[in-house]
């Protein structure tokens, strides 16, 4: 790699290094957490169907199980309720019931030897086993033959289950996503970022005029709750001049590269974490977080050396639905 090619990294990096330092972390979403690998973004696809993103694993549920599921996860797994029944059992008798089925990771082969399970394969990162466990005893609350109706339909379907669950990187599909607001889960309005790209964000949360310190580090607008749990930034960085700028895309051009390539790199170079690639209305993002944050970063429609960003503030935002709602609410202005 050419020595000058560390002036794209570094103006690529630019607006991550400065945002370890402007934003102040709030109070945290509560989440699942079992070491990590347990913890889950979960999201609505085009069809109907519900994806949990786990660590290793991406877990996807038929279109008519929604609302109808709790997820508890404990220890090593994470169990799928029929959420009436589990309510039902709790209140009237003080059990746990209403399990459809459960997500268990192991460092051995034990499981084999369970009488209900389903292999889903090997977690290269942790060296885990992962695997499907189902009931094999009366699970549907009773009392009520329209919630125990319901149970059964929602068994019913767990071939649905195993046929599509899958270790994260053997994922048949790129994630794309469009949005839809009247699924948001919160009123909200449509937010110009200056000339940049608009978010949907809850009508409740204020703008506030960012500082000189956040304008330098290339902050564009910030919105915040009125209990001030969330914190939103939208931010972008470009070259300082045309000539960085004219540097910048003949490297690019020589290395025969792309800036989205450049930004992948400089996450990893920078401590970041990528979490997953997506395209969200069209526009491939990459989701990235610290301990502290979590955002989405794209290269800006208009200009091929600018880099775009929508960051939270707060551990494990990307557990938090408003959280994931607001990124993948972005998009391009529309044309006038």
């Amino acid at each position: 790699m050419k020595k000058n090619w560390k002036k794209i990294l570094a103006a690529a990096g630019l607006g991550m290094m400065l945002m370890t330092t402007s934003l102040t972390p709030v109070t945290a979403f509560a989440a699942v957490d079992t070491q990590n690998l347990l913890t889950f973004v979960n999201d609505t696809m085009d069809d109907g169907s519900q994806i949990y993103y786990f660590e290793e694993v991406a877990v996807t549920l038929p279109a008519d199980w929604k609302g109808k599921v709790a997820v508890q996860a404990q220890d090593t797994s994470v169990t799928f309720y029929h959420k009436a029944s589990k309510e039902k059992w709790q209140e009237n008798y003080g059990t746990v019931g209403g399990k459809l089925f459960s997500l268990s990771y192991s460092v051995n082969s034990d499981f084999t030897e369970l009488p209900s399970y389903y292999y889903v394969g090997f977690g290269e990162e942790s060296v885990m086993n992962y695997f499907l466990t189902f009931p094999t005893d009366v699970q549907g609350y009773m009392d009520d033959s329209s919630i125990s109706e319901e149970y059964q339909q929602l068994f019913s379907e767990i071939d649905y289950v195993k046929d599509h669950v899958c270790m994260r990187h053997a994922e048949p599909t790129d994630e794309v996503s469009s949005f839809d607001e009247t699924k948001a889960g919160y009123d909200g309005i449509w937010t110009k970022v200056e000339d940049l790209f608009e978010l949907y964000l809850p009508t409740e949360w204020d703008a506030c005029q960012p500082d000189e310190e956040d304008i330098a580090g290339g902050v564009k607008y910030i919105s915040v709750s009125e209990d001030k749990a969330y914190i939103c930034m939208a931010m972008a960085t470009e070259p300082d001049n045309e000539e960085t700028r004219k540097e910048i895309e003949q490297e690019l051009a020589d290395n025969n590269m792309t800036m989205m390539d450049v930004l992948k790199e400089q996450i990893d170079e920078q401590g970041f974490k990528l979490e997953k690639e997506a395209e969200i209305n069209g526009i491939p993002c990459v989701f990235c977080s610290t301990d502290s944050l979590y955002g989405i970063v794209f290269i800006d429609q208009k200009d091929a050396t600018q880099i775009d960003m929508v960051i939270f503030a707060g551990e494990n935002r990307g557990n938090d639905q408003i959280v994931e709602t607001v990124l993948r609410s972005v998009r391009w202005l529309p044309e006038e």
